[in-house]
């Protein structure tokens, strides 16, 4: 029988053996090389076959088809003690919604899920939805899985993450992942120890777009004494690996003058070029394209510039008289271009714009030509300002007609034909509302505006498309020195309602307002908090939008929760931008609402320590942002009202410049443990934890910047449960609690 001594003896010789071998395995694995993070540039043709489906959306192509990008991740590990490896293992944190900030659905060779299918929200392998990410008309066990490849040579191992198939699980290809900001992790795992690996890993389309040119134009300088061409004049065509060919963007100017993509004093593409009398001759251009990445390049032609009809050297002239009335108000709307386009019995037709500048309404010029049977052919045009006058309360009116409870008159069942197809539809209020929401910047199908012929006749004004509209005034056989009249009525697409504002008169304030409120924490780095807005007061409402502005660096939101408004769900939010969330809804009869009934609930992710009341805040479309919208709502009585935003537990007014300690969280804990404060101004900020002999366990001192900071008590710092103190002196302000810890 063993003395005591000789079993304390051995037993102590064991925990020494079972040390070191610990200590030894975690020496013994390394990685050969753990990069932080990797920029992937996708140059491949998009898989048609790939992550599309009609729950996928990316949001800077606006298509239901993410682009796809091949990927060759491997990793190589040593084990210089020959221990073995237990097991290997990956997580893909992918961010496939594409909002660049959060990685939503995890992925990992050791959770399968149906083959062909990812689960989509799944953050720690919790909730989530199946979605199929391969759509290849093949069966099941020939679908595409995540599965991981090893690779052994002596001691060292070079794991791959693959794709496989189960019909084939030893064939594999390497996977294709959509573009976003994602993150793998790698797992190492032998009988004393692990090691891990983690990159982020961001994948870019960075190809550049083709672009064609026609090999050369050859052009008469207008009466007016020039000629202006427009990019598409040049274009055979242009195309692009993510970016549909009708989102591409085109711009000119001429060779040698400037580099990069064209864009004008306002930032926007460069549209024509212009060449006079003394331009004639052969003048080169460049063309270029650029596709919703940002990559743009460019082709070489050439203009001919040709007077041989003599605009150069004089001619008679025509009086041309432009007016153009909104359709709802007859009031002016202002920067309208007309094309003006003149052909005469020798020559073929020849266009050039010019800008409406009378705040009449009327605009009246000359158009000088030779004296030789002419026809005018008069189109207004304006583009900028789609979302002007759109709101929540048009997707109202809208459905009331077709529903066929209110119905719209002539001109308003034009502005309700958001997308040009001729009728009134349910695919018209879901274009208007991705207008709304910001996930278009501009309707696909229509213009901002629509101008018709006053000619226009409309036998019934319930059916405005029984004869095709009238957009263009044409003056035929033309005697110069004589005045013509062309006029117009302009419609606002999209506003039904005539609440878009022409330009020529100040837009007016909303007078009534409601109040939505937050409740406000301050939150410290990786703290999560589930945020319910709420209504402030009752009422009865038939639409709202309302913008949120957050920083991404700051906040992560991790999902969205509609409340109480009926048909309120997920497709009524979209994030159209880094750091915007927007929100629109509606409903054909009012519906009520209590004070205290949540509108939708946040769930956020702290990034950085910050204060709530300070993170968020509405949006405003007065900022000229094509993604931010205002926040406004319409009552039963249909009344526009400015929707505000108030926090709750927000200190008094006039506290915002006294430093301040809030309560120490979470408490009790079985962890770490919080303390947020905010400084008035930078301080010297001094922390004391002590127990309840009074014997002080931790003490520090820093300078901490002005405004919200969080000091953390380490989980570690007390090894016994029971009741503590701290203090914090930050400048003049001293601050004490109790912090109560819990045994694990």
């Amino acid at each position: 029988m063993n003395s005591p001594k000789k079993f304390a003896m051995k037993n102590i010789f064991f925990l020494l053996i079972f040390s070191t071998s610990l200590q030894l395995g975690a020496q013994c694995l390394s990685f050969s090389v753990c990069e932080d993070s990797l920029q992937l540039c996708d140059f491949t043709a998009n898989n048609a076959d790939l992550w599309n489906q009609p729950y996928w959306l990316d949001p800077q192509t606006g298509l239901r088809d993410l682009s796809d990008d091949q990927i060759d991740f491997s990793i190589t590990a040593t084990d210089s003690c020959g221990i073995g490896w237990d097991q290997i293992y990956y997580i893909l944190y992918l961010d496939l919604d594409g909002d660049g900030q959060t990685m939503e659905s995890w992925v990992s060779n050791q959770n399968p899920t149906t083959p062909g299918t990812v689960t989509y929200f799944n953050p720690g392998f919790v909730g989530g939805t199946e979605r199929i990410f391969d759509g290849r008309p093949v069966t099941l066990d020939h679908k595409y899985q995540f599965a991981i490849d090893t690779i052994q040579q002596g001691n060292r191992v070079t794991a791959f993450v693959r794709w496989n198939t189960t019909a084939a699980p030893g064939v594999f290809v390497n996977p294709e992942i959509p573009p976003g900001h994602h993150k793998i992790k790698w797992f190492f795992l032998n009988a004393t120890s692990q090691i891990t690996c983690e990159t982020f890993f961001d994948i870019k389309d960075c190809k550049k777009p083709t672009v064609v040119c026609l090999n050369g134009l050859s052009v008469n300088v207008m009466p007016t004494g020039f000629v202006q061409l427009w990019a598409v004049d040049f274009l055979q065509y242009g195309e692009d690996n993510a970016t549909p060919s009708n989102r591409l963007q085109y711009a000119i100017r001429r060779s040698n003058t400037g580099t990069g993509f064209p864009l004008d004093g306002d930032g926007f593409p460069l549209q024509s070029v212009t060449f006079n009398c003394d331009e004639l001759g052969t003048q080169p251009v460049e063309l270029w394209v650029r596709d919703l990445a940002g990559n743009a390049d460019y082709c070489e032609t050439y203009v001919n510039v040709q007077d041989n009809i003599g605009n150069c050297n004089g001619a008679d002239a025509i009086n041309l008289v432009v007016c153009v009335k909104r359709s709802c108000d007859d009031s002016v709307v202002s920067d309208v271009a007309i094309n003006i386009t003149t052909s005469t019995n020798v020559t073929p037709p020849s266009s050039f714009f010019a800008l409406m500048d009378n705040p009449s309404g009327c605009w009246d010029t000359q158009i000088p030509g030779p004296n030789t049977p002419a026809s005018v052919s008069v189109m207004p045009i304006k583009e900028d300002g789609p979302v002007n006058g759109v709101t929540t309360f048009d997707l109202v009116k809208i459905h009331r007609h077709i529903l066929a409870v209110e119905p719209l008159s002539t001109f308003e069942i034009i502005a309700a034909d958001v997308n040009k197809s001729n009728s009134v539809t349910l695919y018209d209020i879901l274009e208007l509302r991705q207008l709304i929401l910001g996930i278009y910047a501009e309707l696909p199908n229509n213009t901002a505006w629509r101008f018709l012929s006053s000619d226009n006749v409309f036998p019934n004004p319930y059916n405005p498309f029984q004869s095709a509209l009238v957009e263009e005034v044409i003056i035929e056989n033309v005697v110069f020195d004589s005045t013509y009249t062309a006029n117009f009525v302009a419609i606002k697409v999209g506003d039904v309602n005539c609440s878009a504002n022409p330009g020529a008169v100040a837009p007016s304030e909303d007078r009534r307002s409601s109040v939505l409120t937050f409740p406000d924490a301050v939150l410290a780095p990786g703290e999560t908090i589930a945020l319910p807005l709420t209504f402030s007061e009752a009422g009865d409402w038939l639409a709202m939008e309302a913008g949120l502005l957050y920083d991404p660096q700051q906040l992560a939101i991790e999902a969205i929760v509609p409340g109480v408004l009926l048909d309120l769900e997920k497709s009524s939010f979209a994030e159209p931008t880094t750091g915007v969330l927007n929100m629109a809804w509606y409903t054909a009869e009012p519906q009520a609402v209590a004070a205290g009934d949540r509108l939708y609930t946040l769930y956020l992710r702290a990034l950085q320590p910050l204060q709530l009341s300070e993170a968020l805040k509405w949006s405003d479309r007065s900022s000229n942002s094509t993604r931010q919208i205002s926040s406004i709502g319409y009552d039963a009585l249909e009344a526009r009202i400015a929707l505000e935003l108030a926090f709750r537990g927000q200190e008094a007014p006039g506290m915002s410049d006294q430093t301040i300690v809030f309560p120490v969280q979470p408490n009790p804990t079985s962890g770490k443990a919080h303390i947020p404060l905010r400084l008035a101004q930078a301080e010297t900020v001094r922390l004391t934890l002590s127990d309840t002999a009074g014997k002080i366990i931790l003490e520090q001192e820093q300078v901490l910047s002005e405004g919200v900071q969080v000091l953390e008590i380490p989980a570690d710092i007390a090894v016994k449960s029971g009741m503590f103190f701290w203090t914090i002196q930050a400048g003049a302000t001293v601050s004490s609690g109790k912090l109560i810890r819990m045994a694990h």
